[in-house]
């Protein structure tokens, strides 16, 4: 549904969700969505995979992120990969739709000049590498990145985020990867760094509130 923060629709019980952390106790394993997020500090969320059958699943994963973002943290970074298709544009779509000013925002995939910047709060800057392929970044790259707009507080949503030169990348990001699977995509959410990791807390204890308001 529009505007909702659930991850799948409701009608849609077989939907398929799996954490992967580590337990207060030092133990790696595999624990079901809803036990893992209601732990809280006694586990370490090191992944999230969900299924997501459709466009309007791939819509509210975006919106839940957006109101998902952490206090405290000058430029949230996601890094999306996926293939054509995948749902990377869709997920920017709804990401930006439930931030303040969304109404005066266009989103569109920036494969031809590289980033959009929408007049959100925070603001988005959706960045698209697709066209510039592997190699041949050089300097050209980091000068585009530098003459961005420069806010206090923006997110940056970088998809084909593989082409991405390791110079240019944050070191607390959170990686988002898409995979085809039978009847939909599957979606991988891995932190890397505390903020990232208590943005993806975050999201777990929003969707929960969304299933059990």
């Amino acid at each position: 549904m529009a505007g909702s923060v659930r991850l799948l629709p409701p009608e849609l019980t077989k939907a398929r969700t799996e954490l992967s952390g580590h337990s207060s106790d030092g133990q790696a394993g595999s624990i079901g969505f809803r036990p893992a997020c209601e732990v809280g500090e006694a586990s370490e969320v090191r992944e999230v995979r969900l299924f997501l059958p459709d466009v309007e699943a791939t819509l509210a994963l975006g919106q839940a992120l957006a109101k998902s973002l952490p206090e405290g943290w000058p430029q949230p970074t996601a890094l999306l990969r996926g293939g054509l298709g995948s749902g990377k544009t869709t997920l920017a779509r709804g990401f930006v739709s439930v931030l303040p000013g969304s109404e005066n925002a266009e989103v569109a995939s920036p494969s031809f000049n590289l980033a959009n910047v929408y007049p959100t709060c925070p603001a988005v800057v959706h960045m698209d590498l697709y066209r510039l392929g592997e190699g041949g970044f050089g300097a050209d790259l980091e000068e585009f990145l530098e003459a961005l707009p420069s806010n206090d507080h923006r997110v940056v949503l970088v998809e084909w985020a593989e082409y991405l030169p390791c110079a240019c990348r944050p070191g607390d990001v959170l990686s988002i990867d898409w995979t085809e699977v039978p009847q939909g995509r599957e979606v991988s959410l891995r932190p890397a760094g505390p903020l990232s990791q208590a943005w993806l807390e975050a999201l777990c204890r929003n969707v929960l509130q969304s299933e059990h308001p």
